[in-house]
């Protein structure tokens, strides 16, 4: 899976877009655009930068936020290489706000070896 760097540079020399117009169709300042798109280590943005890259450029929010967890260094390496993460987040986008509150509890449960038998 891509990086967040390396999602904004392929979408930034696909549309042919100067760092100029990516801080107006996101509204993130330019040299934080920049540097995103230039950082060549572990960072971490905020959800509104992940929906304004996402809204502002046109690119799908999942592809955005897979991307933004890449780059913080907390993709689950056995995520990486198969399709798990995209098929429970196309999942999770039909769920109603109290079901996903439940499906995030357990998952969290899960994580932390809690409720296995």
């Amino acid at each position: 899976m891509p990086t967040l760097p390396i999602l904004l540079k392929q979408h930034k020399e696909l549309k042919r877009l100067s760092f100029a117009e990516m801080e107006k169709a996101t509204r993130i300042p330019k040299a934080t655009i920049a540097w995103m798109t230039r950082s060549t280590h572990q960072f971490t943005t905020s959800p509104e930068n992940v929906q304004a890259i996402s809204l502002g450029l046109r690119i799908p929010m999942r592809e955005v936020q897979l991307a933004a967890i890449e780059s913080a260094g907390l993709m689950p390496s056995d995520w990486r290489s198969s399709d798990r993460l995209v098929n429970i987040a196309d999942e999770l986008e039909h769920l109603s706000d109290e079901d996903f509150r439940l499906v995030a509890e357990l998952a969290v449960r899960l994580a932390r070896g809690e409720g296995r038998g």
